[in-house]
């Protein structure tokens, strides 16, 4: 979890203020950035956010790797899919 100070200051610094992405996307975004996790979800211009600081997950493409490759978390609105990556 990043701090909220350092989240006001990511926005800021990287210029995400009207992107169209709420805070708590911001908050996830930043989380996921620092914990090295890819983030999937079907709103589009928190995709197009996440897909442009290299953290947009690719669904594979057989449902059944899914349950493989990430940790699935459950919101009403976001739909979220977590996945653990690791970057060289």
């Amino acid at each position: 979890m990043v701090p909220h100070h350092e989240v006001v200051a990511f926005v800021r610094d990287r210029d995400l203020h009207g992107r169209g992405v709420g805070w708590i996307d911001v908050h996830l975004l930043a989380s996921a950035i620092v914990g090295r996790l890819q983030l999937w979800t079907a709103a589009p211009r928190f995709s197009a956010l996440a897909s442009e600081f290299g953290v947009a997950y690719e669904v594979p493409a057989s449902p059944a790797k899914w349950k493989e490759s990430a940790l699935f978390i459950s919101d009403p609105e976001l739909r979220l899919l977590a996945a653990q990556t690791s970057y060289s």
